[in-house]
């Protein structure tokens, strides 16, 4: 049977950012990372609470899990952050559960994803400042995604911090990237996608299980 690879070879790396509308001063932030940190409400999730139901379930988009295994198999190393506690946090605990209990991370390929769960704006600094020196990095290897007051500190302190399209316009105004998407809806793809990109990967050859 012709094979069009067999004559061709491999078919070019899928470009995953368009390079025009890019800062390159925000890619060269993106080659660094070796830390990714999301916030939970308004970026993990879209933020809306669904009421009158147990548990307050809120909306994700698939796609944004599909970025965060990508960066998983990369090597890159995840952490969520979340004021909540309680009950209120189980949204983005079952989320974690669920990354976490994937076949590559369970078989040791992968790394877990770190929870932090009653972090508030000082809080969250200090909780991922004790988890990065546990792993050897440095501020200017982390992205933090957030959008809100709660996010601001952390935001500060990344080498690259980033927001989704729905984010404060406080928050926009110090993040060097801004995700063309919504929070729960895209935005952490898009900046998972920036990462890849300038890191050079090959989503084609990573292991996604």
């Amino acid at each position: 049977m012709y094979s069009a690879n067999a004559t061709r070879g491999k078919a070019p790396r899928p470009t995953l950012i368009d390079h025009r509308i890019t800062n390159p001063k925000t890619l060269e932030a993106a080659k660094r990372i070796r830390v990714l940190l999301l916030d939970s409400d308004g970026v993990l999730n879209t933020g809306q609470v669904i009421e009158g139901i147990e548990g307050k379930p809120r909306l994700r988009n698939f796609v944004d899990g599909q970025g965060v295994s990508w960066l998983r198999a990369h090597g890159i190393r995840v952490a969520i952050l979340t004021n909540e506690s309680g009950k209120s946090s189980n949204p983005a605990a079952q989320i974690v559960e669920k990354w976490n209990g994937l076949p590559s991370c369970m078989n040791g390929n992968w790394e877990p994803v770190k929870f932090f769960t009653d972090v508030g704006r000082e809080e969250k600094v200090a909780a991922a400042e004790d988890w990065i020196k546990e792993l050897g990095v440095s501020w200017a290897e982390c992205a933090h995604m957030g959008d809100d007051v709660s996010d601001y500190d952390l935001l500060l302190k990344v080498g690259l911090p980033a927001c989704p399209a729905q984010a404060e316009f406080f928050i926009k105004k110090i993040c060097t990237f801004h995700a063309e998407r919504t929070g729960g809806n895209g935005a952490i793809r898009d900046l998972c996608n920036l990462i890849l990109e300038a890191q050079n990967a090959d989503i084609r050859d990573l292991a996604i299980k």
